[in-house]
């Protein structure tokens, strides 16, 4: 058995080349238009949208994670509509601003399935409702937002992407390093 130090890990679904060219043109956009500064900005190689966030493990708990999965896929593939600006947070002073996703039901199954996965394991994870997104800023800095800026900021993000999401992964945070998420290992979507 080998021993190593217990890190943080998640697992989400990662994005191909085009997305996170998109992704990046809308967190550049977000930081032109409104008067928000966030400590951090997410790098273009880290968007994704979690689907469970596990915390810590050690090596033994991420081998029965990755035995459960392996033995529940596979799952479908699927379309997802990504579009939107929105906010976690005090209204004035939101800590995240992301971009929305659509619900598919087949997101929602792998949700699912998931966290059924994890209880099993007997993993805590978050068990409020699930809110797909992609951050793309954290960590309110300054500045502030009344509601009508909120709504008048959320306009020049209504325009949308459609992509294709045929596989998920799970990542080992690397804090400190660029990308700061490293894909351990991956699942396809049929």
């Amino acid at each position: 058995m080998t021993k190593e130090p217990k890190t943080h890990y998640f697992l989400a679904i990662p994005f191909d080349r085009r997305t996170k060219s998109w992704l990046l043109q809308e967190q550049k956009k977000f930081q032109k238009e409104s008067n928000l500064s966030y400590r951090q900005w997410t790098d273009e190689e880290d968007f994704h949208i979690t689907l469970a966030f596990l915390g810590a493990l050690d090596y033994e708990q991420k081998k029965q994670l990755i035995d459960q999965i392996d033995s529940s896929c596979p799952f479908s593939s699927f379309k997802l509509s990504l579009g939107g600006l929105g906010f976690f947070g005090l209204k004035d002073r939101p800590r995240v601003a992301w971009i929305g996703s659509d619900r598919p039901c087949e997101l929602l199954n792998i949700v699912q399935s998931l966290r059924a996965i994890t209880d099993k394991l007997n993993f805590s994870t978050d068990r409020r409702e699930y809110r797909p997104h992609v951050t793309i800023a954290k960590k309110w800095r300054e500045g502030e937002l009344s509601e009508d800026e909120q709504q008048t900021i959320k306009r020049f993000f209504a325009r949308g992407i459609e992509i294709n999401i045929d596989r998920f992964v799970l990542y080992k945070i690397c804090l400190g390093a660029k990308p700061k998420y490293q894909e351990v290992c991956s699942w396809k979507l049929e």
